[in-house]
Formats: C-alpha cells, structure tokens, sequence
C-alpha cells in the first residue's frame, strides 16, 4: 500500500496533508490507540480541527481511499 499512499500523497499535496505513521513503532501507540487504528493498514481521513471524518482497514483500492479524500475536501 505504501506506493499507493506515495501516489496520493503528490496527486493531494496542493489540497490536503497525508502522514505515514509506523503502525510497529511504540512511539506511535498512543496516537493509534487515539484514534482507534486496530489494524494495518488504517487510513483515517481528519477534518482540519483533527475530528475522524472517515476510517479504512485493510488493503483498498487507492480509488476508495482518493474518494474519501474527495470527500472531505468537498
């Protein structure tokens, strides 16, 4: 999934910000267990206040993910 993430990072970078978070790292557990990612990979799309507007699991289609994206930018 990572090259589809790296994907809509370049075709989103002028209208939205995508973060890549080690789901592995300790460091990161905290923010995962905030914000209920139980599996990987999860894909949450955040409203600019930081609010879940939207949560993947698993391998999707980078369609699924861009329309998500679509969305919440709408």
């Amino acid at each position: 999934m990572l090259p589809v993430v790296r994907e809509l990072e370049t075709e989103y970078a002028d209208r939205a910000g995508l973060a890549i978070i080690d789901y592995y790292a300790s460091d990161t557990r905290p923010l995962l267990s905030e914000y209920g990612a139980r599996g990987h990979p999860t894909f949450l799309v955040l409203g600019r206040d930081g609010t879940p507007s939207a949560q993947l699991r698993g391998i999707v289609p980078k369609e699924q993910i861009a329309a998500l994206l679509d969305a919440a930018l709408a």
